[in-house]
């Protein structure tokens, strides 16, 4: 594995199509090729339910005219995109990770999709997830359980685990996740890419099976921050289907990604949320906090109210309202979930009206503690998760057994961002002694997706630099 290592990127694709060099056909013949492949490899990744040749191929011939007449759309056009399958697409079904959803193709793109396609992306197919995208694994007996490209017998992270797989395996430059309490940074930590997940109602969350009102976002992960800034200024923008992002303010375009300098860099942590999480990481988190001060940059540490109630805020809140979205389902298909799936379903339930309301309050006071954090600071850091990605077992992949330090340590770190609806990102930070990826979150003021981005940007040059994954070929041969 080499350290020089670098993912291709959608800016690498447009630099070759402008070239001739390749085409968006050529490029997405690989890419499904690449796909293909590593589904029949033994372990299969899993990391796409469904593919769809023909539809790409004829997305990909209309974008290669539009390079040849001079009319590209945008910094997506011609570049391959994976969708997680918890979103609706014209023509493909949307099982949401079920064993009893997606029967029939949908009519209709999302508006998520919609904005993609008419952006020029090139919808390659649907990405693997967690059931109902309620956990933190990626785990799926009643479906696919993605792999890790890393490291095929671990897990991905969930609960966009396909989108993780898929970019960390250079399937495709960016994907479609969604996150109601780590599920699109959580994957991205495991799988060594990057992820975001923007500020509550920045990108529409309508047209598709998301689990929780309140907590679900929408988001990309990408084989760079720069992807993670383009998608927002593709997909951001009021649906009215959607009622958090007709609240939005207008979304300034983020453009291109610049680093902030060091010596203007504000950041604060808090040491007492570091407990519990692994050696490795916290090491990680401490070796990275170093290198930004001896570049000039001021860290702080600081204390966040009620810090030790984010995770309970979060797991009742997403377990209630869960509840209730499946509820109907839940009637008629009860014995098709799987067990940890209704499990924390039957949970759910059993959170009284006085508990939820309770937790709500207590969600509003979390979020005063971190806002009024951030009128000093830029950012709050932390790990992205407490944990590296976990060694699957017989019994996760039959019945999909619950490992309670497992699922407290994956989003120790995560929730924070989702019950507060401020955006996080999440970028790699290097290996473990076990060479399994981990991570660094920057955490900002609400709908400062550029200035988290550009902060990232920063701290992205002192961390370690990311290996080739173990399952990886890249989408332009000198790549390769």
């Amino acid at each position: 594995m080499s350290a020089s290592f670098r993912r291709t990127l959608a800016a690498d694709l447009h630099k070759a199509y402008a070239s001739g060099e390749v085409s968006p056909v050529d490029v997405t013949r690989r890419a499904l090729d690449w796909a293909t492949r590593c589904e029949r490899e033994e372990p299969s990744l899993d990391a796409f339910v469904i593919l769809d040749e023909d539809r790409a191929i004829e997305q990909a011939m209309a974008s290669q005219e539009r390079w040849q007449a001079g009319k590209q759309l945008g910094p997506f056009d011609g570049v391959p995109v994976a969708i997680k399958d918890e979103f609706h697409v014209a023509g493909y079904p949307t099982a949401a990770g079920t064993a009893f959803l997606g029967t029939r193709a949908q009519p209709f793109d999302c508006p998520i999709v919609a904005r993609l396609r008419e952006a020029g992306a090139i919808i390659i197919g649907k990405t693997s997830m967690h059931e109902i995208g309620l956990g933190g694994s990626g785990v799926n007996p009643k479906g696919l359980t993605a792999r890790n490209p890393y490291a095929s017998e671990y897990m991905t992270g969930g609960s966009s685990s396909g989108s993780g797989a898929a970019v960390s395996a250079g399937v495709v430059p960016v994907a479609l996740g969604s996150d109601a309490g780590g599920s699109i940074r959580i994957p991205a930590s495991f799988c060594g890419v990057y992820g975001i997940k923007p500020t509550y109602g920045r990108i529409p969350t309508a047209g598709g099976e998301l689990l929780s009102k309140t907590l679900d976002h929408t988001g990309p992960l990408g084989a760079s921050l720069q992807e993670l800034a383009d998608f927002i200024d593709i997909t951001a923008g009021a649906d009215e289907g959607d009622e958090a992002s007709m609240l939005a303010p207008a979304h300034e375009a983020i453009g291109e990604v610049v680093a902030k300098p060091f010596e203007e860099l504000r950041l604060a942590w808090c040491p007492e949320m570091l407990s519990g999480a692994q050696d490795d990481v916290i090491a990680s988190f401490h070796n990275t906090l170093d290198a930004l001060r001896e570049r000039g940059a001021k860290i702080q540490a600081v204390s966040i109210p009620y810090h030790d109630l984010i995770q309970p805020v979060g797991y009742m809140t997403i377990a209630s309202e869960g509840a209730a979205s499946q509820q109907q389902r839940l009637r008629r298909f009860r014995d098709k979930y799987s067990p940890p799936t209704r499990l924390l379903l039957a949970v759910g339930a059993r959170v009284t009206v006085c508990e939820y309301m309770q937790a709500q309050r207590v969600r509003s006071l979390i979020k005063r503690g971190f806002l009024e954090v951030l009128e000093s600071f830029d950012a709050f850091v932390s790990p992205t998760t407490g944990c590296v990605a976990k060694r699957l077992t017989e019994a996760d992949l039959t019945i999909g057994a619950v490992d309670s330090d497992f699922n407290a340590a994956v989003s120790q770190f995560t929730f924070a961002g989702n019950i507060t609806g401020l955006p996080a990102v999440s970028i790699p930070a290097g290996l473990d002694r076990n060479r399994l990826p981990l991570s660094f979150q920057i955490m900002g003021r609400p709908w400062a997706e550029a200035e988290v981005l550009s902060i990232a940007a920063a701290v992205d040059q002192v961390t370690p630099e990311m290996p080739e994954p173990i399952h990886y070929q890249a989408l332009l041969a000198q790549d390769a």
